[in-house]
């Protein structure tokens, strides 16, 4: 397969494309506020300290916590690939920190009114996977203003909180969970929240399918109100492949040793089921699904 200057196309003859050019397929790039893509050589050209972002902010993210060599995650497969061998591999202690402090439209996602859209392209080790996929919370044992996408014993968890001794967020308990543990392999995971809209305002998506929730009695969609909306700045910097703690847990939560991430991108609003569906016909031919 070949990269520049000619399509990339998969085993049965469909065209693999970077997340930015999905994006744009789908009809939603001009709504991106992040997109990083590993197989995307403009995302990741082969070297340096950050994996950097699509969008026209370039809102890029450290390998690991700094520019420094740290415990980083490791790139695989080759440069300008973008069959499912490219990918960078998480080791259980790897992430990706955000290169500042939080945007404005960061701080937004646990405000009211917040609508945002998640998007990832991540191999899950297990399926009892657990950690964290985006987060900003590390205060051990304390609520802290933040939103998180967080695998739980294999069950996809959207999570939003405020600052006070209460957990705000969907419903009373700051968390919606998927009924079904999902399989080890690739997917394309996704959350949309509407915040404003209250019922029916948000969702959970795997593989081309809602994934009903626990919360909503096992409905396509969920009541997208937070109960106490955050106000302020997040509590720490967002990572990708982590997330601190929620409920009993006091420890840090990167995600499984096993996991791969491939493509994260966000929306400054609650994408639909049909817009999904776009990003991920074109998607799973990068997947290999």
């Amino acid at each position: 397969m070949l990269y520049a200057g000619h399509r990339q196309v998969a085993p049965y003859g469909q065209p693999l494309l970077p997340l930015w050019t999905i994006l744009d397929a789908a009809g939603i790039q001009d709504e991106a506020t992040i997109c990083l893509d590993a197989g995307d050589p403009l995302s990741w050209p082969g070297s340096g300290p950050k994996w950097l972002d699509r969008s026209p902010g370039g809102y890029d993210w450290y390998l690991g916590e700094s520019a420094e060599a740290d415990a980083d995650p490791v790139f695989t497969g080759g440069v300008g690939d973008l069959r499912s061998t490219t990918f960078w591999a998480l080791d259980g202690a790897s992430w990706f920190k955000y290169d500042s402090a939080n945007e404005a439209f960061m701080n937004a996602w646990h405000a009211n009114g917040a609508a945002y859209t998640f998007m990832f392209l991540v191999y899950l080790a297990d399926g009892a996977a657990d950690g964290g996929l985006i987060g900003a919370t590390t205060i051990p044992g304390a609520m802290a203003a933040n939103v998180a996408v967080v695998m739980s014993t294999g069950k996809l968890v959207a999570i939003a909180e405020d600052a006070s001794a209460s957990k705000g967020g969907f419903y009373t308990n700051s968390l919606v969970t998927s009924v079904d543990a999902l399989p080890a392999g690739w997917h394309m995971l996704a959350v949309s929240v509407d915040e404003a809209v209250g019922p029916g305002g948000g969702f959970l998506y795997c593989d081309g399918a809602f994934l009903p929730t626990a919360e909503a009695g096992g409905a396509d969609t969920f009541n997208a109100t937070y109960a106490v909306p955050g106000t302020g700045s997040a509590a720490t910097t967002y990572r990708l492949g982590r997330w601190g703690t929620y409920g009993d847990l006091t420890a840090v939560k990167p995600i499984s040793s096993g996991s791969r991430i491939m493509g994260f991108a966000s929306l400054n609003k609650a994408a639909s089921k049909a817009e999904l569906d776009a990003v991920w016909e074109l998607s799973r031919k990068r997947l290999g699904i």
